[in-house]
């Protein structure tokens, strides 16, 4: 498996209402999607390009900051396997 680049990272805070002003009004990203009271999605570009590179998710305590952390991989188009071996011996990665 190849990692191509980041996907997005997810991070627990605090105050979910003064994170996504910040992160929205100081660093110029877009709130793409909300989940009321849960979780926050939010990219540098529209929601048809990438729906999220951040989230963020109420539950920060003293050393639980990181919630998740995604990363995009090369996978075949024609199997869709991200492992590097390809199950119809027709592999085209993208």
């Amino acid at each position: 498996m190849a990692i191509t680049r980041l996907g997005h990272v997810g991070l627990y805070v605090r105050d979910l209402d003064r994170s996504v002003a910040f992160y929205r009004d100081v660093l110029g990203l877009r709130v793409n999607d909300t989940a009321p009271g849960q979780m926050a999605f939010l990219s540098s570009q529209d929601r048809v390009a990438e729906h999220h590179e951040l989230v963020l998710v109420p539950g920060r305590t003293d050393g639980r900051v990181v919630q998740q952390v995604s990363f995009r991989v090369r996978r075949c188009r024609t199997c869709a396997n991200t492992t590097g071996t390809c199950s119809t011996g027709k592999c085209r990665s993208t």
